[in-house]
């Protein structure tokens, strides 16, 4: 099943669920954040539900015990489209790091700007540094964030290089980081080019709590967050 069909699954879901995007919009104005809060998850979780139907997906996620009753920054590693999926499996009503190029189609823009979108630009230092800050500040208003700390996607099995720049959201905050290993999802859609179907196996790791780090092991953050992950991937495609 081809890409398109896909961006056509998409567009119907948002035109059908209109009046759900306007809830939203609605709750945040009000500055209502626990009606919010629901709204998002209950999106979420639809989308997820009719998107896996339609494409005859699995997403199979273990280690929910290890998620904090708190809000925490969730680190993932990144190998196909379909990740995004699996951050918004995670309890609660979540926000994403996005890159830059989702803010650019507008109908899709509505909706995540009324669900903790950060839109990031990479290669703009400044508007790095203020889609960072953006995404500290709803977690302190009582989110947990999901990002993708390489950047893009690899397109196959390896892990990339995480960048410093995702830690900084726990450092501004003290909020705790939980590592998740996706396995699989490159093969849904990158390696054939294609949505095939298929299961994605997922793990939530032990988090790490940072509010008492010193710099030192601030700094090593993302190295030591990379490895864990890298393991987990080992271990679970044995």
């Amino acid at each position: 099943m081809g890409k398109l069909a896909f961006v056509l699954f998409v567009f119907k879901y948002l035109i059908t669920h209109d009046k759900d995007r306007k809830a939203m919009k609605a709750a945040k104005e009000a500055g209502d954040q626990e009606k919010l809060k629901k709204l998002v998850a209950h999106t979420y979780n639809d989308v997820i539900e009719n998107f896996c139907k339609r494409f005859d997906i699995t997403i199979d996620v273990s280690g929910y015990e290890n998620v904090p009753d708190c809000p925490v920054l969730y680190v993932a590693n990144h190998s196909g489209m379909i990740d995004a999926a699996v951050l918004a499996k995670m309890p609660g009503g979540i926000g994403i790091v996005l890159k830059k190029e989702f803010e650019k189609v507008p109908f899709l823009l509505k909706w995540l700007s009324n669900m903790n979108g950060v839109f990031i630009d990479r290669q703009n230092p400044r508007e790095a540094v203020n889609a960072i800050n953006q995404a500290a500040e709803i977690i302190k208003s009582g989110y947990s964030m999901g990002i993708f700390p390489e950047g893009t996607r690899t397109r196959d099995a390896s892990v990339g290089e995480f960048k410093n720049g995702a830690f900084k959201i726990a450092q501004k905050t003290g909020c705790p980081i939980v590592p998740i290993a996706i396995s699989g999802s490159y093969k849904l859609w990158e390696d054939p080019g294609k949505i095939i179907p298929g299961t994605i196996k997922a793990h939530i790791l032990e988090p790490i709590y940072t509010e008492n780090l010193d710099r030192k092991a601030i700094k090593e953050l993302s190295a030591v967050v990379r490895q864990q992950i890298v393991d987990e991937l080992e271990s679970m495609n044995k």
